[in-house]
């Protein structure tokens, strides 16, 4: 009798744990979602009153928590903007930028605020063919892009499986040719992709956060300068040696400053 007691207060125990760790996985991303939406709405309702400062703070709990979205990031440089904080402004347009490419309201704060920078840069022009495999790239939205890698790669396969069982060569062949334009459409759509990723990778790419820094032919002060740069530039990051980084403009121009002049995108 004893024993059956014992066994039944285990099972229990056992399922007793089991149910708080369920309820743990499902409240407390739950509760986390609900202070990240409360301290965004009271953001939102700040930046409305014209207390872009007070905002900044919500905003800035929330990044800390670890979360992060376009949106967010949108509002942040909006705010930054507000209080004429130009190179945090660009800083978090450009991050909302990797994570809402085609957003249109953003693209227009971004072409606004350059107007406002001291370096007006203009960048190299491209290559025949990188330029047009970047229009090809804009014609459509990564999730368009997507949508169309996998509705390719569906009908790939069914065309393939179609193959294994038809006898009659005309069919066949228009099948392999079915196959072989899949096939060809797949590595392109792949490809937008890649280059997609690597042209919008984290760490790449920082923005100026000095009002003013020299630029110099060498990671040392004491090398020769070579051109002056300001606040919001974006500059492209080719390499670090301690604390220096070698920096790449648009304009192709490229020399060493400081690590802690700027900031990562």
């Amino acid at each position: 009798m004893t024993v059956n007691v014992i066994h039944y207060c285990r099972h229990w125990a056992v399922a007793a744990c089991a149910l708080a760790v369920i309820s743990l996985v499902i409240c407390v991303p739950l509760v986390y979602s609900q202070d990240i939406e409360a301290l965004f709405t009271e953001g939102n309702r700040m930046y409305q009153d014209g207390e872009y400062e007070e905002a900044l703070i919500r905003y800035s709990q929330i990044v800390d928590s670890g979360f992060e979205s376009g949106e967010l990031y949108y509002n942040i440089g909006n705010a930054y903007y507000k209080i004429q904080e130009t190179g945090f402004s660009v800083l978090f347009y450009e991050r909302a930028r990797r994570l809402m490419p085609e957003d249109d309201d953003l693209l227009n704060n971004i072409d606004l605020i350059s107007l406002s920078l001291a370096d007006r840069i203009s960048p190299l022009p491209e290559l025949f063919y990188v330029r047009y495999w970047n229009t090809l790239r804009k014609m459509l939205s990564m999730s368009a892009w997507k949508g169309l890698f996998f509705s390719v790669w569906i009908l790939t396969a069914i065309n393939i499986i179609i193959l294994l069982f038809v006898k009659q060569k005309q069919a066949k062949d228009l099948v392999k040719l079915g196959v072989i334009a899949g096939g060809i459409v797949i590595i392109a759509v792949a490809a937008v992709f890649i280059t997609a990723s690597v042209g919008d990778k984290p760490g790449l790419d920082g923005v100026i956060m000095m009002p003013e820094i020299s630029v110099f032919s060498s990671p040392s002060e004491i090398g020769t300068e070579v051109f002056l740069i300001h606040e919001g530039t974006k500059i492209r990051i080719k390499r670090t040696l301690g604390d220096w980084i070698e920096i790449r403009l648009a304009d192709g121009k490229v020399g060493w400053i400081p690590r802690s002049s700027i900031e990562i995108i």
